[in-house]
């Protein structure tokens, strides 16, 4: 993304996995920021961000950490900005959840877009574009 104009940051809760994402991006000549760091305490980093996307991390947060990881997604997330996540569903061998589970925690200030269940693992990615109710 970083190669396409994209201003693009990381965050991870795992020193080694930004590590090698710090080694991959160098290699590739990339200038992106990384942050090791609590996907539910996001506080540090400041809006707006015009996408946020999750490839395998929302799934596997314990269910009483998710409002604040939604919480701080709206917080980020400018209007008509993106949150894309790829999830696990219940049957996977790992921790996952249903669509509709997925759908309800974003209900409040986000709007589902798109929902394409993938193939192989049980599998989902999730658009969900970001809305602010007006007064």
């Amino acid at each position: 993304m970083a190669k396409h104009g994209w201003d693009v940051i990381g965050v991870d809760f795992v020193g080694k996995a930004i590590n090698a994402a710090k080694q991959k991006a160098k290699a590739a000549n990339a200038d992106v920021e990384f942050f090791q760091g609590d996907v539910t305490q996001l506080d540090f980093l400041n809006p707006p961000f015009d996408l946020i996307l999750d490839i395998g991390c929302f799934h596997s947060l314990p269910i009483d950490r998710r409002s604040a990881y939604v919480n701080g997604a709206r917080r980020l997330l400018t209007s008509g900005g993106v949150f894309l996540c790829y999830a696990f569903k219940p049957e996977a061998r790992m921790s996952g959840l249903a669509p509709d589970e997925m759908i309800d925690l974003f209900k409040d200030g986000f709007v589902n877009t798109k929902v394409e269940h993938g193939e192989g693992m049980p599998s989902t990615w999730y658009w969900f574009e970001r809305r602010f109710h007006s007064s």
